[in-house]
């Protein structure tokens, strides 16, 4: 069914005896449980979602980071290779001082990497993701998954001035309890970095 209208009112009103529980205005903007939204889509109470929300700049859903202190690089829980990372004080895609510098490298191999414990499932897929920034011109950071047992393959990044989330995805030929490991390896580069996570999963998530 095709509704049109040429005036200015509202497109659909659906309503429960006395009250409006769904309004379309004139324009698109979509209230559920309002009757004056302010955004294309506006909901007034709970809302129940069993998948995810994403926007460009992260979202949320039914997903579990497998990382800690996934945004404090500079933590015990990451150990870099070659250079020294500055703490949490740079603007990050969320709009805060958030972000870390991880400092350029004395060789191509030296890289930030957190060891998760006894993760690893054979034949199961894992994806590791981060948000990385330059701070001047461009550069190639690589991202990779290991284990234990396996070297995963290396995804070059191509990191510009603008944030970007990049991510690697590896699946594991055996596991048991064998230790996963996200690695950022940006060797001589120094590079930006905020919101890392790790999911068991074939893509990165919210």
């Amino acid at each position: 069914t095709k509704i049109t209208q040429s005036g200015t009112g509202d497109l659909l009103q659906l309503v429960d005896g006395a009250t409006t529980v769904v309004s379309v205005k004139d324009g698109g903007k979509v209230g559920i449980g309002i009757t004056t939204p302010i955004s294309l889509l506006q909901v007034e109470g709970d809302t129940f979602v069993t998948g995810k929300l994403d926007s460009p700049h992260g979202g949320f859903g039914p997903y579990q980071n497998l990382l800690v202190q996934s945004e404090v690089f500079e933590h015990a829980a990451w150990a870099e290779t070659g250079y020294t990372i500055s703490a949490g004080t740079l603007s990050a895609p969320d709009g805060g001082a958030t972000a870390e510098l991880l400092g350029a490298g004395v060789a191509i191999t030296d890289n930030t990497l957190q060891t998760i414990s006894g993760q690893v499932t054979a034949s199961k897929t894992y994806t590791g993701s981060v948000w990385l920034q330059m701070p001047s011109g461009t550069g190639t950071i690589g991202l990779r998954l290991k284990s234990g047992n396996e070297i995963g393959t290396t995804t070059n990044a191509s990191v510009t001035t603008t944030w970007q989330r990049f991510s690697v995805t590896q699946t594991f030929t055996s596991g048991s309890t064998v230790n996963l490991i996200f690695e950022i390896i940006n060797g001589t580069t120094g590079v930006r970095a905020w919101g890392a996570q790790v999911e068991d999963a074939a893509s990165a998530g919210v």
